[in-house]
């Protein structure tokens, strides 16, 4: 039997990371079609040459984690970045959460308005300020919403 090579080693145990992420050898060879034993065997170093054909590695490895592709990439010498869309996604979580915040500080700011059951002058100052930060969070939002819709239709 033939033994893998270093490479070949550290493909397999990235394509038994992704395998692991999905969920199980089960639930990954229901994904591509195959049994568990065959998922499996292109994972152990005892089956060097039992390997998945190209479409059901990038298969695994879109719903692993992408173990894979990082791991090949590395062995060519190459350094993967992420896409912009995912940091742009980056941001809305952080606009998200910031806009959790300033919602909290709004609801927080009317309630005690109200709690004479009046608003003076000042609570309504207070009010506006309030409402006008949440919705600058809310237009930064939309625009980058409307950025990526823009990129997805060119």
């Amino acid at each position: 039997m033939r033994q893998l090579t270093t490479n070949e080693r550290a493909l397999k145990r990235a394509l038994s990371a992704c395998v692991d992420t999905i969920g199980g050898q089960q639930e990954a060879g229901e994904l591509i079609g195959v049994s568990h034993v065959s998922v499996h065997r292109y994972c152990v170093d005892a089956h060097p040459d039992c390997i998945p054909n190209l479409f059901n590695v990038l298969k695994l490895d879109s719903h692993g984690g992408n173990h894979v592709v990082r791991k090949m990439a590395e062995i060519a010498g190459f350094e993967l970045k992420r896409l912009e869309a995912e940091e742009v996604t980056d941001d809305v979580l952080d606009l998200a959460t910031r806009l959790h915040t300033e919602s909290s500080e709004t609801i927080t700011v009317l309630l005690q308005s109200v709690s004479d059951l009046k608003i003076t002058p000042n609570e309504a100052k207070r009010i506006l300020k309030e409402l006008r930060d949440e919705d600058k969070i809310r237009r930064r939002i939309e625009g980058v919403c409307e950025s990526i819709i823009a990129r997805a239709d060119k």
